[in-house]
């Protein structure tokens, strides 16, 4: 079985030449070298200032990443998230299975949602990525697809975030996850997502399980981009996007 698995994957290179997300090395999903970015989890708590506020000891829940948002991770979570290639899902869920995840109380892990054309698309990446930590933690993962329109008129939520667009972009995210099927009332939740930025998505998405009588235990993103506090007092002038 193993033989003709390899065998149809060299037939599948031949009609569909493949390099590496991060480094373009050909024939790799993701080399070993840009593997090795994702060295493992990591408390970024700190680092995120809608989940880390000064005057209070402790952020409402931990989040951890497994590789810092800049390089060859970079690049390579860019490509995955703009394509629709199984293998890159495997590659990275293969990624994520490696390193052991910290112990948390967990029933159920909620994406961070997407539109619905993504995961038509094979572009659900977030959904990818919470299959994979759900395995780990052997508990199941909720459908938080957003709909295909959203009202607007969300502003009031994310009081400090510049940008119309978004804010809608979060209110959808927390209106999907606050409509979730999946029964959230009294479960240890785990969210995930590809990137984390500020936190402001996470922390809107505690505010959605919150509304359902859940609890947020921990979050998972595959990389954290730097901190914006550390970006200003550099003296960086141009205004920080977030991710």
């Amino acid at each position: 079985m193993q033989r003709l698995e390899e065998q149809w994957n060299e037939f599948l290179d031949l009609l569909y030449p493949r390099w590496c997300a991060g480094c373009g090395q050909w024939d790799e999903d993701l080399c070993p070298r840009c593997r090795a970015e994702f060295s493992g989890w990591e408390d970024v708590t700190e680092h995120l200032p809608y989940l880390s506020r000064a005057g209070e000891e402790h952020a409402e829940f931990p989040v951890f990443a497994l590789a810092s948002y800049t390089g060859a991770a970079a690049g390579a979570i860019v490509a995955w998230k703009n394509m629709a290639d199984r293998r890159m899902d495997r590659a990275f869920s293969e990624v994520v299975r490696a390193h052991p995840p910290p112990e948390l109380a967990a029933t159920l892990v909620v994406p961070a949602p997407s539109a619905r054309h993504r995961a038509r698309q094979g572009r659900f990446v977030a959904g990818v990525i919470a299959r994979a930590v759900a395995q780990m933690y052997g508990v199941e993962v909720a459908n938080v697809l957003r709909r295909r329109r959203e009202p607007r008129g969300l502003g009031d939520l994310w009081p400090g975030v510049r940008g119309r667009a978004s804010l809608r972009a979060r209110g959808a995210k927390s209106r999907a996850i606050a409509a979730v099927t999946a029964k959230l009332e009294g479960a240890d939740v785990i969210l995930v997502d590809d990137v984390v930025t500020t936190g402001a998505t996470l922390a809107g998405a505690s505010r959605a399980v919150k509304s359902r009588s859940g609890t947020v235990r921990g979050a998972f993103v595959l990389a954290a981009a730097k901190d914006p506090r550390d970006l200003r007092a550099r003296g960086h002038t141009e205004p920080f996007r977030a991710v």
